[in-house]
């Protein structure tokens, strides 16, 4: 009995000198800023983090930009602690962060194609674009009095059109749309008509005349085919108004008139459809700036106005919107250059400069958004189409 009695001491003794003599264990390092990690370390004197964040205020970030930020953890607490079951240490660290710019262009330049000419794969002064459901991209080559249609890579396929006034000839083709079953709808500006074909240029049928009455038309320069409910709006330009017939051309209704106001319009340009939110936007390029509707032509909203700052405009005569319904593009004219909006008219971003490089343009005109985001910009001045990626 003395003997296990005597053993019992022992260990409990042991076990008391271990606990009198330890020293801290290392800690748990505090939760780094959100991230994507190079490693997950435990607490150590000094250890190194990788992140990409999403950031806003300081530094401001653009969405042409990308941040990696580094940050350095550093355990400055020198002391050296006795811990029993049931005391706690707060190590404290001072954090470091390092943040590197890496500049990421929005909408980056692709590809290009054109040139000024009338062969195959030629524009003089190439207008409005249209995209059809099965990868084409159809080209109104004003002054070559003709339609041309590419693939989405910029390879000529056909083109049809001559000078005249003749089923299947134009007066100078301002712009292009193609409606559920890839028909080509076309305004055909001096002659005073819409002109319908398949989608290898055949003729099919046609509506308008000369006039300010229903179903007439002064100058029409914009045509879009509401691909849902089977409407085609055409802007009536010199008539300040927008008309709306069936995929026929029987005349439905009209909205707009000459003004600044509300629903009124000054050269409305062009117009195009969302149907994923039953709007539609029209360029009112006189007064400088982008009115939205409903589809029957209540007025919702508008923005812009005439100068060069972000959400400004010199003349916004083509524009567009992404099929999922989220962005509108607008061809900023005279400021070579295109701007990017949210639905409300909210500015997001822009690209462009005059000249004759890369990303720039020459008299910006028609543009068109593919189902991967892809944005296409026909340019007069340059007799060209760019291609830009998401």
């Amino acid at each position: 009995m003395k003997k296990i009695i005597l053993l019992l001491v022992v260990v409990l003794a042991a076990v008391l000198l271990s606990l009198a003599g330890c020293q801290q264990k290392e800690n748990t390092a505090p939760t780094p800023p959100t991230g994507t990690y190079t490693n997950t370390p435990d607490w150590t004197a000094t250890e190194t983090y990788t992140i990409t964040p999403t950031k806003t205020g300081t530094p401001s970030i653009t969405p042409t930009h990308t941040f990696t930020a580094t940050i350095t953890l550093t355990h400055t607490d020198t002391s050296t602690y006795t811990i029993s079951p049931t005391s706690s240490v707060t190590p404290t660290f001072t954090v470091t962060p390092t943040i590197t710019e890496t500049n990421t262009p929005i909408h980056p330049y692709i590809m290009e194609w054109g040139g000024y000419g009338s062969s195959n794969g030629q524009f003089s002064d190439p207008y409005g674009l249209a995209l059809d459901g099965l990868g084409n991209i159809f080209v109104a080559d004003s002054f070559n009095n003709r339609i041309q249609k590419f693939d989405l890579s910029g390879t000529y396929i056909t083109k049809w059109g001559s000078w005249g006034s003749a089923n299947g000839q134009f007066d100078f083709c301002y712009d292009v749309s193609c409606d559920a079953s890839n028909n080509v709808y076309a305004v055909d500006y001096y002659n005073n008509r819409v002109q319908v074909f398949d989608n290898s240029g055949t003729y099919l049928r046609k509506w308008g005349s000369s006039g300010s009455g229903n179903g007439q038309f002064n100058s029409p320069s914009g045509i879009c085919v509401d691909k849902v409910n089977d409407v085609v709006y055409v802007a009536d330009r010199g008539n300040s108004r927008i008309q709306m017939f069936d995929l026929v051309g029987v005349y439905l209704g009209e909205w707009g008139s000459s003004g600044s106001g509300n629903g009124q319009f000054n050269n409305p340009w062009e117009i195009v459809v969302d149907p994923v939110n039953s709007v539609c936007y029209v360029a009112d390029s006189g007064n400088d700036r982008v009115q939205k509707f409903d589809l029957s032509g209540t007025y919702i909203t508008k923005w812009g106005s005439w100068g060069t700052g972000d959400g400004q405009f010199d003349e916004a005569r083509y524009l567009t919107v992404d099929p999922t319904g989220t962005y509108v593009f607008v061809s900023d004219y005279r400021n070579n250059r295109v701007q990017k909006f949210d639905s409300n008219g909210n500015f997001l971003c822009k690209w462009g400069s005059s000249g004759s490089g890369p990303s720039q343009f020459s008299w910006v005109r028609g543009i068109a958004v593919d189902s991967s985001g892809n944005v296409y910009v026909a340019e007069s001045g340059n007799d060209r189409v760019q291609k830009f990626g998401p």
